[in-house]
């Protein structure tokens, strides 16, 4: 499983592996600190095509998503360099 991914590239389903592997690598501080109890219970960072399909299948836009009780922006498990995650910004519709 490669952490860092092309926006082009189809991701969904490895958002659980990403995560492991993103633990397994990272010291754990900061927000991988945060997470790891939730993680060792079976919770996982959704990649990024894991959010894109979330919002899709469930009608989720620049206008609605605050109204499901999101905030706008979520972290993916999906990086898009070796030090930047690619987001879920749902105030942004260009950056599912």
């Amino acid at each position: 499983v490669d952490l860092i991914t092309d926006d082009s590239v189809n991701d969904f389903g490895q958002g659980k592996s990403k995560t492991a592997k993103a633990l397994a690598e990272c010291p754990y501080e900061g927000f991988w600190k945060l997470i790891r109890e939730e993680v060792s219970e079976g919770w996982f960072v959704p990649s990024k095509s894991e959010w894109a399909a979330f919002a899709v299948n469930l009608n989720i836009n620049l206008k609605n998503y605050s109204e499901f009780g999101l905030n706008d922006k979520y972290w993916a498990a999906s990086a898009s360099t070796t030090s930047h995650a690619h987001i879920a910004d749902f105030s942004n519709v260009y950056k599912l």
